[in-house]
């Protein structure tokens, strides 16, 4: 991503890091504003698609007192997910557990809220 392009995502992020939010025990509902920022910055990992191809699943989780976001992105179609659900779906905990291969079919996403990065993104293993 251009530079001018990510640090303007990253301010945004950072405007959003403290920002209040509904909490539940162990998580948090991330805004959309937070998530579309997040979306701007992100770089899919190799052999992915593009990010606008995959159904995207969001949750904001406490891990040792930092806010975290899970994204899980899947392509529309895999047997046994829901065919006609929203493109960008946001919870208040860790998206639900979903396939554990398909290759880039399911993309999984860690992101540390407060430092404004990415600590992974990968595709699932193959089985």
């Amino acid at each position: 991503m251009a530079g001018g392009g990510f640090a303007a995502a990253a301010a945004l992020l950072l405007a959003f890091a403290g920002a209040p939010s509904a909490m539940s025990d162990s998580g948090w509902r991330p805004e959309r504003p937070m998530i579309d920022a997040l979306e701007t910055a992100v770089v899919m990992p190799p052999g992915a698609r593009p990010l606008a191809e995959y159904r995207r699943q969001y949750g904001g989780m406490l891990e040792a007192g930092r806010r975290v976001i899970w994204g899980v992105f899947h392509v529309p179609g895999i047997p046994g997910l829901p065919k006609d659900e929203l493109p960008v779906a946001i919870f208040d905990r860790e998206p639900p557990p979903m396939i554990q291969d398909g290759g880039c079919s399911v993309v999984t996403l860690k992101f540390d809220v407060s430092a404004q990065r990415v600590l992974w993104i990968q595709c699932n293993g193959e089985a």
